[in-house]
């Protein structure tokens, strides 16, 4: 489908102020808030961030007659839609909202569209982005490997995929099996907040556009669910990435980032909600899928804070964001894109390859697109029981969204105790199994972040081959003199009381020092001080340097060491704690050019 053409700009109008935010959900909208609906004529809409805990009522008082207080678009960061006099210049009415000490920030509400493409011929009947075997002119194995990935397992019902779109037919017979419902509200009374969650008859899911339970239909969203989970091995139609999983509908995804912000605040609102009650209530969200977006737009350039918050947010609670890029050739590093150039660690921005696994109609990027997969001409469900073609990054999408629940529904004891102490740290974990086991394309490799295209199989082996231990590696390395990038390896235990921890680097130039960094942070920086490696521990909290323990990595290239977990030198010692993540990456000298720092990829290891 076209990502219909649009001229969008943007007044830069808002600078982050860091917070904290709360996990917590809150059980129930506040009886005085505004019901969702556009700007009344004669006014703009601005998102404004407010101080926790204050509420509609009392913001209406701090802010005057002046202003009109809308709804709330996301509770856990108490972001509000306020309407204020058409005339005033945004950039001015933003930096005079932001002189007031109960504001955060403000920011513009800017319109959004799908990217989406016009229909192709609906009589191509094969699913090539799945299982390729050079049918219509295509590659063979320019696909996801998806069959060999099926062998292993076929998905879950325990893992819920929120396709955040612009409604589907909810009731496609090849879609209702896997249908996530609301049970308390299926069987409640309608009109009625039956299981009090703040949100009225969400049987299947949310509509932000009316801001109410009903879905609508939607060709494109009906279409992106298939892919990610139409029902498998049921004698019909088209087969999801998933076979089993559950799909919740969020319509919201075009119009203005408030419509947006409140689709994406009812998916987390539901997964905290399911998290705080063991799982007896809301839903166990572990990605969503996004289609849409802002052109050429600098999600840095302090005008978009909230898309970086709401996703930051959403991936605490273990909520990965999969978003589609644009549907036109430009270098996203150069034009910017709003999300798919944000910097949230919890997005995976993707785009599209065709069957043969070239890249002719979207969007690029070296440090802003993680991954290709299949978007061209692809088959799957539509409105009216029917099934057809379509073509975009929102068909390559779905994809990487079907696969982030499969790997889920694969995780091996370590990765699930991962995974109930650290949802956060378990989603980026996910990630990393996404663009460390990518086919490589010879062309995008200098057009994504990974260099290749969506492995659905080579993925799932990497979650299932984690061992007691736990270890997952993350943030790939680049290349060193050898040819090669250099590697790193846990092994031993992860019980703090044994105390037996091995990290070994591999693939290293010959006779050259090497040492180990630890942290219980994770970032992805380019190093500073002439390395031509990737710093990716630390994330803003202390790097200890094992430099005690520096080798020569001797003329096999390899350097190992044992771990004293009861003394890491982070100033002063620290004592490893059950129930805490160390992420790990060795350090060492390269020969080409002479004395030039280079790094591993990391490990991150759950201690228990």
């Amino acid at each position: 489908m076209n990502r219909l053409p649009a001229l969008l700009f943007a007044l830069g109008c808002a600078l982050p102020i860091q917070g904290q935010v709360s996990v917590q959900a809150q059980a129930q909208a506040p009886p005085s808030e505004a019901p969702y609906t556009a700007a009344p004529a004669g006014t703009q809409g601005v998102i404004v961030r407010f101080q926790a805990n204050l509420e509609a009522p009392a913001i209406q008082r701090l802010l005057g007659p002046s202003f009109q207080v809308g709804p709330r678009l996301y509770k856990a960061l108490n972001l509000y839609l306020v309407f204020a006099p058409a005339d005033e210049p945004s950039e001015a009415l933003c930096a005079q909202l932001e002189l007031r000490p109960e504001v955060i920030y403000a920011q513009q509400d800017h319109p959004i569209v799908e990217r989406q493409t016009s229909p192709n011929d609906p009589s191509f009947s094969q699913m090539y982005g799945l299982s390729n075997t050079g049918q219509s002119g295509g590659t063979a194995d320019a696909d996801i490997d998806a069959p060999e990935a099926w062998d292993l397992g076929t998905g879950s019902q325990d893992f819920v995929i929120a396709i955040v779109d612009g409604g589907a037919q909810t009731d496609h017979p090849d879609l209702l099996p896997n249908r996530w419902s609301n049970a308390a509200e299926v069987s409640g009374v309608n009109g009625v907040d039956d299981d009090g969650n703040g949100y009225v008859d969400d049987k299947y899911g949310w509509d932000a556009y009316s801001n109410d339970g009903t879905i609508p239909s939607s060709s494109h969203g009906t279409h992106v669910a298939g892919t990610a989970g139409a029902r498998g091995n049921n004698s019909l139609g088209v087969v999801g990435v998933n076979w089993n999983t559950r799909l919740m509908y969020v319509a919201g995804s075009s119009g203005t980032t408030s419509t947006v912000l409140l689709a994406y605040g009812y998916v987390r609102d539901q997964k905290a909600l399911w998290l705080s009650s063991g799982g007896t209530q809301g839903a166990n969200v572990v990605v969503t899928n996004s289609s849409f977006g802002v052109d050429n737009a600098n999600c840095q350039s302090g005008s978009y804070p909230a898309w970086n918050d709401a996703y930051d947010d959403m991936g605490s609670v273990g909520i990965l964001s999969c978003a589609a890029t644009a549907n036109n050739t430009t270098n996203i590093d150069v034009v910017g894109d709003v999300p798919t150039a944000c910097s949230s660690p919890y997005i995976l921005s993707v785009t599209a390859t065709n069957r043969n696994d070239a890249r002719t109609f979207s969007a690029y990027g070296q440090t802003t697109i993680d991954l290709a997969a299949p978007g061209d001409s692809i088959l799957s469900t539509l409105p009216t029981n029917t099934y057809g073609t379509l073509s975009g990054t929102s068909m390559a999408t779905p994809h990487v969204t079907g696969a982030v629940a499969f790997l889920h529904s694969l995780a091996p004891p370590a990765f699930q105790a991962l995974r109930a102490q650290n949802p956060g740290q378990a989603a980026l974990d996910i990630k990393a199994m996404l663009l460390d086991n990518v086919d490589p394309i010879a062309s995008l490799a200098t057009q994504t972040v990974s260099g290749g295209r969506l492995n659905l199989f080579a993925a799932a082996q990497a979650m299932l081959s984690l061992d007691g231990l736990g270890a997952v590696n993350f943030c790939g390395a680049f290349t060193n003199s050898t040819g090669l990038p250099g590697a790193i390896e846990a092994s031993g235990d992860a019980d703090v009381t044994l105390n037996n921890l091995s990290l070994r680097a591999t693939q290293l130039p010959a006779f050259q020092f090497c040492y180990f960094l630890a942290s219980q942070g994770q970032d992805l920086v380019a190093f500073a001080g002439g390395s031509q490696g990737i710093l990716c521990v630390g994330g803003g909290q202390p790097i200890g340097r094992l430099s005690a323990q520096v080798q020569s990595s001797g003329a096999l290239g390899e350097v190992q060491i044992q771990v004293d977990l009861t003394h890491i030198p982070i100033n002063p010692d620290y004592a490893v704690m059950a129930g805490e993540t160390w992420n790990f990456q060795g350090w060492y000298r390269d020969v080409n050019p002479a004395n030039t720092s280079n790094f591993t990829d990391g490990v991150s290891v759950l201690f228990h």
